[in-house]
């Protein structure tokens, strides 16, 4: 009996064809560089008068350059998530009423309720020790179905 022969992969070369047809993405990188360092500026513009949250736009802003240029770094998440909460503040801050209405428009046609028809439940416990909309917290799940063992001799 012959042994299998191990499989040898060979290094996806290019063709010189393929390469005279690839796209130069260039242009496109650099756009949403800018369009990146464009939304951190706003954000640090908005965050300027607190230190905390200009501290963590900073941050942000010092770890997409290191990945930009290829370098290691790391980020908080709280300091992503805030510099990304300060950038959608920023936009719906800027929006005009026609534009309210067009992504009104929008939210309705993907099914996110309107602001208006959601329930705000408040924090502050109630005299019945339930947060105030009174409702108790959901029964815990029931436990997993399963089949009971029979013997069979």
């Amino acid at each position: 009996m012959r042994k299998p022969k191990p499989k040898t992969t060979k290094p996806h070369v290019r063709t010189q064809t393929r390469d005279e047809r690839a796209l130069d993405w260039t242009p496109l990188y650099q756009m949403i560089d800018d369009a990146i360092e464009w939304a951190i500026d706003d954000a640090a513009r908005y965050a300027a008068p607190y230190p905390e949250e200009a501290e963590a736009v900073e941050n942000v802003r010092a770890f997409v350059s290191a990945k930009r240029h290829g370098r290691p770094a790391q980020v908080r998440t709280t300091d992503v998530l805030l510099v990304f909460s300060i950038i959608l503040a920023a936009i719906e801050r800027d929006l005009t009423p026609h534009e309210r209405e067009l992504f009104a428009a929008l939210e309705g046609a993907i099914g996110i309720p309107h602001p208006a028809s959601v329930v705000r439940v408040s924090a502050t416990p109630h005299r019945c020790g339930y947060p105030a909309s009174c409702n108790p917290p959901p029964p815990p799940p029931p436990p997993p179905f399963c089949v009971p063992y029979f013997r069979t001799a």
